[in-house]
């Protein structure tokens, strides 16, 4: 692996951690390590694994980095992909294990994959001044991400792809009363 990790090139700048009155938390969005070329096969492949653990030993050191100025995330949070269609895939907690080890931190894994409510809902129960780092399902990472640039308007955004394994997302919500804004 190169000394310049790939996954670690921002798909959009985030606006900066701002003035200390305002209220926000930080959100770095990826998608799930590498899969089997058999679809089947619900588990990370070795690629896969080697990404979970890669990606555990940049972000786990407790000094600030591009992608987490305060440190290490405060949260984890992984897609849930229940038996739905014959399909019960665990990538996405696969790929935060090994970080979730490292930092001694639970890793929430309770939201479906498609229950883009429940994330919402969750991104708006983020305590302030957290960061949280999400791995998801690729299919539907567009969809998260459109929803915190307009939650009115949760479409696809042409650039994902679905095959995005090298980008981090990452998002600054700014939080004023019941509401959440994301620049």
């Amino acid at each position: 692996m190169s000394l310049l990790p790939k996954w670690l090139v921002l798909c959009a700048a985030a606006a900066p951690l701002c003035v200390a009155a305002t209220e926000h938390a930080l959100l770095n969005l990826i998608r799930h390590g590498e899969r089997f070329a058999d679809k089947s096969i619900t588990h990370l492949a070795p690629a896969g694994y080697d990404r979970a653990q890669y990606i555990a030993h940049c972000v786990s050191p407790s000094a600030p980095t591009l992608a987490f100025p305060k440190g290490p995330p405060s949260h984890l949070l992984a897609a849930k992909r229940q038996t739905i269609h014959g399909h019960n895939s665990t990538r996405p907690k696969e790929t935060l294990e090994p970080l979730a080890k490292a930092l001694k931190i639970p890793l929430d894994n309770e939201i479906d994959f498609e229950d883009i409510d429940a994330f919402a809902r969750y991104v708006q129960a983020v305590p302030h001044g957290s960061s949280v780092f999400i791995a998801w399902e690729h299919k539907l990472i567009g969809r998260l991400a459109q929803m915190l640039l307009d939650p009115h308007d949760p479409q696809e955004p042409r650039a994902t792809g679905g095959r995005q394994t090298d980008r981090v997302m990452e998002r600054v919500c700014f939080f004023s009363g019941s509401s959440t804004r994301i620049p």
